[in-house]
């Protein structure tokens, strides 16, 4: 997968999150073909992620403000609740 741009957004509630601005493939006439994926992950292995798509985003803002204060924190609440619920699947 091409990456535009990567974010490290530190650790969030015992996980590594990080946000990556990658192409939308399926984007046939789209002005904005992105897509923002958010994963969280410990030691390195990813255990739940988030996504949106045609997005309106060029690139991270410099300062995050964009991300964290639009659709960031839903995006990475939902990354934090599918890597719990793959965690409680893999100690069941």
């Amino acid at each position: 997968m091409y990456i535009i741009e990567t974010r490290d957004l530190g650790t969030i509630e015992g996980f590594d999150i990080k946000a990556t601005l990658v192409p939308d493939d399926d984007a046939e006439d789209s002005e904005s073909p992105y897509g923002v994926i958010v994963t969280a992950s410990k030691q390195g292995i990813n255990l739940g992620s988030d996504s949106l798509w045609m997005t309106d985003a060029q690139g991270f803002d410099d300062d995050g403000e964009d991300f964290m204060h639009g659709y960031g924190p839903d995006m990475i609440a939902a990354a934090i609740d599918a890597a719990q619920a793959k965690l409680g699947e893999l100690t069941a």
